[in-house]
């Protein structure tokens, strides 16, 4: 067994492995347990230990004792310390990172100080910088205030992070039935067609001279899937289509609320 170090670990767990080497020896007698851990928990150790028990000696205590003094000291110490260095990780929501504080909490013996203790840590250890300047731009910011403005941050956050980058999957071809529209027909190469903005024959619309005529764009979302539509208006002022495409939506995406996906609809289009 090695000595025991503050940052190595946990008293705690510490104390488990040497009542682990005691049942692999067979040592029951409580002296011999008192001298083997005096001896194995290192001079650092040995010497906190002898200022804890004051005047005695540490071998005239019960092993049972010696465990507890020194587990009263260092449970706040090392809780503490895990406390206020503990931020949130790479890919880990607030409300895990929360969760885990006060866990850790839970042995820092912050009495009255408990909330205003927890508001600082989520604020010092938010990763998104964005979030951290708006908990610091409250004047006056309440633990629940904190907690609740930084889960939404990260909500709106992450959705909008989803809409960027999780564009429908499906070809266009596997749109329902129900909700395909019928696309323009192109026509065959060297076939003139009458254009609507200048009223004369091209054999694409790009040919026309009439260009400039404001595109109008109009998305839509459906059940399955998302579409969209760029029209021109011919001379008369009615919207004709030029261009059309759409995309079905992931399993995923179907499930999801109407609102994400008309958001969906629009990044599409």
């Amino acid at each position: 067994l090695q000595e025991f170090t503050a940052t190595g670990g946990s008293w705690n767990q510490y104390v488990e492995r040497v009542n682990c080497f005691f049942l692999a020896n067979e040592i029951t007698d409580d002296k011999r347990k008192v001298n083997i851990l005096l001896t194995i928990c290192g001079s650092a150790t040995y010497s906190l230990i002898r200022s804890l028990v004051s005047t005695d000696l540490p071998n005239t205590k019960t092993f049972g004792d010696l465990v507890f003094i020194v587990s009263k000291h260092y449970t706040p110490i090392l809780s503490r310390f895990k406390f206020n260095t503990r931020v949130q990780k790479e890919g880990e929501f607030i409300t895990d990172f929360v969760a885990e504080l006060r866990s850790i909490m839970g042995h820092c013996d912050y009495g009255d100080f408990r909330n205003d203790m927890l508001r600082y840590r989520l604020v010092v250890g938010v990763r998104n910088a964005r979030i951290q300047q708006c908990l610091l731009a409250e004047s006056n910011l309440t633990l629940e205030t904190a907690y609740d403005t930084a889960v939404t941050l990260e909500a709106a956050e992450n959705n909008a992070t989803l809409l960027q980058s999780a564009p429908p999957t499906v070809t266009s071809e596997s749109v329902d039935s129900s909700y395909q529209v019928n696309r323009l027909q192109q026509p065959p190469n060297g076939t003139q067609f009458n254009c609507y903005r200048s009223g004369g024959r091209h054999n694409h619309p790009k040919d026309c001279r009439h260009t400039q005529t404001p595109i109008v764009l109009s998305c839509d979302a459906s059940p399955y899937g998302v579409a969209a539509v760029l029209s021109q208006k011919d001379k008369s002022g009615i919207l004709k289509p030029i261009a059309y495409d759409s995309r079905s939506l992931s399993p995923s995406w179907r499930n999801g609320a109407q609102i994400d996906k008309e958001a969906l609809a629009i990044l599409f289009g």
